[in-house]
């Protein structure tokens, strides 16, 4: 532990430092690989989709199956708070990404807000949430979750998203391997704040 002027640095404060020294790595060495390599999402333009003044955003991700990230942004765009978690035990991705529907759910309700959009880049995750499908597996049961949360916050929506714009949440959800069980953002870590203002193009 590196000891400056007699002041030994927060954990969290360490954590944090790590986590974003990695992940700008990681960023940084996907950015080179991809230089060669013609892709859309190039031609996107920055911006933010308007919402309601008194409404959220919060996206949400699952990655490798065992980790998911959500970012609450406000209705010009800016971050709120972000979260990065481990979900052990996992047998499917669209366990993992029901999982992070109802985390993110449960945090906007924790938070006090009433009125926004959970958004997935899973469809089918949205799809069996909004569609009331009935399953008899453990996915039925995560869903019926979900929809008991929205029952009573009738404000609050799941939509469903271009893969392309929820970059900001699949890195916060690759920054969970490095962490122990899960860490709440405060402030917009660097790895993410290039992917904070893609337009938004929603199943509505």
């Amino acid at each position: 532990m590196v000891v400056w002027k007699n002041v030994f640095p927060v954990p969290a404060t360490s954590i944090s430092h790590a986590i974003n020294a990695r992940m700008e790595w990681l960023v940084a060495w996907a950015k080179n690989s991809l230089r060669s390599t013609p892709t859309t999402a190039k031609a996107i333009c920055k911006g933010w989709h308007a919402i309601p003044l008194d409404a959220v955003k919060c996206d949400v991700d699952a990655a490798f199956f065992k980790e998911d990230g959500s970012m609450v942004h406000n209705h010009e765009g800016a971050f709120i708070r972000g979260k990065s978690f481990k979900m052990p035990g996992l047998r499917s991705v669209e366990e993992g990404e029901l999982i992070g529907i109802k985390e993110a759910l449960s945090w906007l309700k924790e938070l006090g807000f009433e009125r926004g959009w959970v958004d997935s880049d899973s469809k089918r995750a949205c799809d069996v949430i909004n569609t009331g499908e009935r399953n008899i597996l453990e996915l039925g049961a995560i869903a019926s979750h979900c929809r008991d949360i929205l029952e009573l916050f009738p404000g609050i929506r799941v939509r469903h998203i271009r893969r392309e714009q929820n970059a900001a949440a699949h890195y916060l959800a690759k920054a969970a391997r490095d962490i122990n069980s899960h860490h709440v953002w405060n402030e917009p870590p660097s790895f993410v704040v290039d992917h904070l203002h893609v337009p938004c193009s929603c199943d509505q």
